[in-house]
């Protein structure tokens, strides 16, 4: 009879093994569309300037002393050039720009083409 009970015991032993790994998945566990909402929300950039739709880390059009201390894009009339999507175009994905609606490809305060042209 002790070995019955040895072989049923290691018997239980391997089923729990078995349906603890299968239903674990070595997933963390997490409430349901929390994957979904990361993925959405992207990388943490910090605070956020609503009115010019930019990270506040690059508003130079909120905080004008960032000019002297960020690296600017002469060539797209001296915006932050961490935020330049015409010299890097994956930014406005990265920090969720809101760009110019005229199709000018660069953010909407920022862009130098609707400033030179009233009528845009």
């Amino acid at each position: 009879m002790g070995r019955f009970l040895s072989a049923a015991a290691i018997g239980m032993m391997v089923a729990a093994t078995a349906f603890l790994g299968t239903g674990c998945g070595g997933q963390p566990s997490s409430p349901p569309g929390a994957a979904e909402t990361a993925s959405v929300a992207g990388e943490d950039y910090g605070l956020y300037c609503k009115e010019h739709g930019v990270p506040e880390k690059f508003c130079t059009l909120c905080h004008e002393e960032l000019k002297e201390s960020l690296l600017l894009c002469k060539e797209h009339g001296d915006i932050p050039e961490d935020i330049c999507t015409l010299c890097h175009p994956e930014v406005e994905a990265k920090y969720d720009l809101v760009m110019c609606p005229e199709g000018h490809g660069l953010p909407e305060h920022f862009c130098n083409q609707c400033e030179a042209d009233p009528a845009a």
